[in-house]
């Protein structure tokens, strides 16, 4: 007789009533192949890596039993031919094998992250311990100058506004100043323009009466023609 441990999964919707009756057609199977169950730990319903007949979870239980090696054969065909069984595994164990229960299994898994997020966090420590401060540069100090008599910062202040205000009437009155000298500029010109034009007018119509004039002079100084 040897040890072996079988793992087996059944559908999750079966209800306690469907999982023991499942569980006991199981350890039939082993019976009947002169097999005894030594142990026994339900996991329980847990979720599955990988979908399994369309189920996403699982009732998982372990058995640790005692069959002879010939036999086992049979009985991994009999676990085939149970429809309700989505996935199981059969595996040979060591005759001072204890079955592990799933609490322990847990602890063990609880441990292992605790160690996991320990080292995770030393390791960020260690990384940034490993950075060097950044240091801002400072701002240059300008020492101020003492004034060298009393109350000629202020009266400087004073006649530096005193000279901004000026300045700044003085473009007020250039501009509308250079703005109406245009105008005037623009108005001139206007007039000169129409009174040149009005000139040559009138010189073009002293010309044309006077070759009228002079027409007539010869027409009437003409012997030939008789009035």
């Amino acid at each position: 007789m040897k040890n072996y441990e079988l793992m087996f999964i059944l559908p999750p919707d079966l209800g306690e009533e469907g999982t023991t009756k499942e569980m006991k057609e199981i350890r039939k199977i082993i019976a009947e192949e002169k097999g005894e169950v030594l142990t026994e730990d339900t996991w329980g319903i847990r979720e599955l890596e990988y979908r399994i007949e369309k189920q996403d979870e699982g009732f998982y239980a372990v058995f640790i039993f005692s069959v002879n090696p010939e036999k086992i054969g049979e009985i991994e065909k009999g676990l085939n031919l149970n429809q309700k069984i989505l996935r199981f595994l059969v595996t040979k164990t060591p005759e001072d094998h204890v079955l592990k229960t799933f609490a322990e299994y847990q602890k063990e898994w609880d441990l292992e992250d605790k160690k996991e997020e320990e080292a995770k966090k030393e390791a960020d420590e260690k990384k940034k311990a490993g950075r060097r401060p950044s240091f801002k540069k400072a701002a240059p100090v300008v020492a101020a100058r003492k004034p060298e008599k009393e109350g000629e910062e202020t009266e400087k202040v004073e006649e530096e506004k005193e000279d901004e205000v000026e300045k700044e009437e003085a473009v007020e009155e250039v501009k509308p100043k250079e703005k109406g000298e245009k105008v005037e500029m623009a108005k001139e010109e206007a007039v000169e323009e129409v009174e040149t034009k009005e000139k040559e007018e009138e010189k073009k119509e002293e010309k044309s009466s006077s070759e009228i004039d002079d027409k007539l002079k010869s027409i009437i100084d003409d012997p030939d023609i008789s009035l």
